[in-house]
């Protein structure tokens, strides 16, 4: 008789993350990941350190607004090199 495998495998565990208070998986753990340093940072470069393409990394941002995921702050900056991206965490208790 096979095993079966396990659906919550390795790599699905190793990308959630807990630091909001919120779980995220994928490519919103990415994001997280990456933005949660506050440094200012354009869709492209984004792709470039993530491989997220800019259009799926703004509407990722744009969630990150929502009460469903976090109410985290996003600030955009114009910039020579076009918008960046800020995001400021929002550290209060949430209820998810």
């Amino acid at each position: 008789m096979e095993k079966k495998e396990n659906q919550l495998n390795e790599e699905y565990i190793l990308n959630k993350t807990t630091d909001t208070n919120y779980r995220y998986f994928g490519s919103r753990k990415k994001i997280l990941d990456l933005m949660k340093d506050s440094t200012p940072r354009t869709l492209k470069e984004i792709e470039e350190l993530t491989g997220i393409i800019p259009t799926t990394s703004s509407a990722i941002l744009r969630q990150f607004r929502l009460a469903k995921y976090g109410e985290h702050m996003i600030t955009t900056l114009k910039s020579k090199d076009g918008v960046k991206y800020v995001m400021g965490l929002n550290n209060n208790d949430t209820k998810q």
